[in-house]
């Protein structure tokens, strides 16, 4: 049984493959930071904008509530959902391994729980 002829490859397209360059090359450019100080930075970025994105929301669930009457309790699984999303988009340059993704989860609870607790330090605040 004879076999088929070979296709002829579209113009401009990998020789190999016979895919056009434009779809063979869709590899993303990898956006790696190599300086100490500038992965530093965005770590600490996506720390403090993650826990901003957490804030943002509440503030916006107390006035919905206050302006409203509306009787909500905030998701204390979707929110910090939310802010490690965030997050990880910040550190989406950073190609961090799993142990540092925990390691920096942990300082996003520790800044948060700071922040929280920051207004009740003195007890005239709270009394």
């Amino acid at each position: 049984m004879p076999e088929d002829p070979p296709k002829p490859a579209a113009s401009g397209s990998d020789k190999s493959t016979g895919v056009p360059p434009v779809i063979s090359g869709w590899s993303t450019p990898k956006l790696t930071i190599s300086d100490p100080r500038r992965r530093v930075f965005k770590r600490v970025v996506g720390i403090v904008v993650g826990d901003a994105a957490i804030a943002a929301l509440y503030f916006v669930g107390l006035v919905l509530m206050s302006k409203w009457e509306v009787i909500a309790i905030p998701s204390l699984f979707l929110m910090p959902l939310l802010g490690g999303l965030v997050a990880s988009y910040a550190w989406r340059s950073l190609e961090p391994a799993v142990g540092s993704v925990v390691i920096d989860t942990l300082w996003m609870t520790v800044l948060a729980l700071t922040v929280g607790a920051a207004p009740f330090v003195r007890g005239s605040s709270v009394c």
